[in-house]
């Protein structure tokens, strides 16, 4: 059994590994790790395509199958992407990394950026749940291997973890830009190393004091998330109209009420359930 301590040690100890990426001031110093980062999740994919058919034949059942499930979940599974989906905002930064930029290449890496995610990320959740069905873990590489090991797997699981440095890492910079122009302060050695630090060690301090940092990004998600994605952007982009009775008006409207509305609403199921309201 895992004792108390292990786990603040073991994120600890990950987060000062991780500080001395993270403290880089330049993407162009990660772009060889951007790429074998892109290559790790391709290769996470094909493991499981080529293992699913070892999977459905010994556990699919077609009645087993729940095509469409509505539960207070998709609530939190909801705002915990539109959270992920922020993450695109560092995609900003590559703007001054550009030899030609402009607005409508920032659109195109965008777009691609979105639309390859979706593909990976929706291949492996699919083959992944009909691989164990019910027994389905959150993060699909988890689930219960067949045989006594399962190496392609647990090669893949361990790149992940470093991508997901290297990810945060490739976020810092834009993080630090927002920083320094919030608290004006210069962009010097000093400040840039403080605000690497005070970032990733206050995270730190939260995943040790909430284990379930899941309801946690839930919360957070569904109103600094939500505010970011939806209802800011929509305010701001209805304020340069000059009549709210056109097509994108009223489509802008709609957006960012739903938006808004399911994520507050996820928020508040959230909070209940953490209160022992509702299970």
């Amino acid at each position: 059994m895992e004792s108390s301590w292990e786990r603040p040690v073991q994120i600890l100890a990950v987060n000062v590994l991780l500080y001395w990426i993270a403290r880089l001031r330049s993407l162009y110093a990660l772009r060889h790790a951007t790429i074998v980062s892109v290559c790790v999740i391709l290769y996470v994919m094909m493991v499981v395509i080529g293992e699913s058919p070892l999977y459905i034949s010994q556990n699919f059942d077609i009645n087993k199958v729940e095509w469409a499930v509505f539960s207070p979940n998709l609530l939190s599974s909801y705002v915990v992407a539109a959270y992920a989906f922020n993450a695109q905002f560092a995609l900003c930064p590559i703007k001054s990394e550009l030899a030609r930029p402009a607005e409508y290449r920032l659109k195109k890496i965008v777009i691609r950026a979105i639309t390859g995610c979706g593909i990976v990320y929706a291949t492996i959740a699919s083959l992944g749940y009909l691989s164990v069905l019910d027994e389905t873990p959150q993060v699909i590489p988890d689930r219960e291997q067949i045989g006594n090991s399962d190496y392609l797997m647990t090669i893949g699981k361990c790149c992940l973890t470093m991508n997901l440095m290297v990810g945060i890492a490739v976020r810092m910079p834009a993080t630090r830009t927002q920083l320094h122009t919030t608290f004006g302060k210069p962009t010097t050695a000093f400040w840039n190393e403080f605000f690497t630090a005070i970032t990733l060690f206050s995270t730190a301090g939260i995943a040790i004091l909430f284990p379930h940092i899941y309801d946690a990004i839930t919360v957070v998600g569904g109103l600094g998330g939500i505010a970011i994605a939806y209802f800011f952007p929509g305010i701001l982009y209805l304020g340069t109209m000059e009549s709210f009775k056109n097509f994108r008006a009223i489509k802008t409207i709609i957006l960012t009420t739903f938006g808004t509305l399911l994520g507050l609403a996820a928020t508040t199921m959230t909070i209940l359930k953490l209160a022992g309201v509702i299970e």
